[in-house]
């Protein structure tokens, strides 16, 4: 498979990231797991999409942090874009709802009828670089094949940074990036 980069791509990147200060982190200034878990959020998954199927995708990118969880399964949660639950854990700190889908606190059972959105959301915490992005490889196709094109999904890893930020602001800011680097592809 072939990947054809538009000339000064390299130089848009550059100035997208320049132009949002520290709101990155480096993934090789960081390839440690960090945050809790290993767990993983998904904002806006496609209910096509059953939990066996986003087990077994965690499993085959991540057998690492697979092994390294207590139940010899990663936990995750799925978060709709309505519902009552959604308001509760959308306004804990990232961290707090981190440690509500690790500790298997949290249920949304809207979460699968409703989920369907433009920019779906895979949210890593405890997860080495390597295996996030292979994982994220795995369940990004499925994603997108599920919905026929129409979702393509952001992925992001938890920073020091984001931790005491709501979970609400940093999925905003994860799905205005992801725009504006879908939209810079474009042009």
């Amino acid at each position: 498979k072939s990947t054809y980069l538009k000339m000064g791509l390299f130089e848009d990147i550059g100035s997208f990231l320049t132009n949002r200060g520290d709101d990155f982190t480096k993934l090789d200034a960081m390839d440690d797991a960090f945050g809790p878990g290993p767990v993983v959020l998904f904002y806006g998954c496609p209910p096509g999409l059953s939990d066996e199927e986003l087990r077994d995708m965690i499993s085959d990118g991540a057998p690492k942090a697979t092994k390294a969880s207590c139940s010899g399964e990663v936990p995750f949660c799925r978060i709709g874009p309505k519902g009552d639950n959604n308001q509760k854990i959308m306004s804990c700190s990232v961290f707090e709802a981190l440690e509500l889908a690790a500790d298997g606190k949290y249920d949304d059972n809207q979460a699968v009828e409703d989920a369907l959105l433009p920019c779906p959301i895979i949210y890593f915490s405890g997860f080495t670089n390597a295996e996030m992005m292979e994982t994220y490889r795995i369940i990004a196709k499925e994603v997108y094949d599920e919905t026929g094109g129409r979702a393509n999904a952001a992925c992001a890893k938890a920073v020091p940074p984001a931790m005491a930020k709501t979970l609400e602001q940093v999925f905003d800011e994860i799905k205005g990036d992801h725009a504006d680097a879908v939209e810079m592809n474009l042009h």
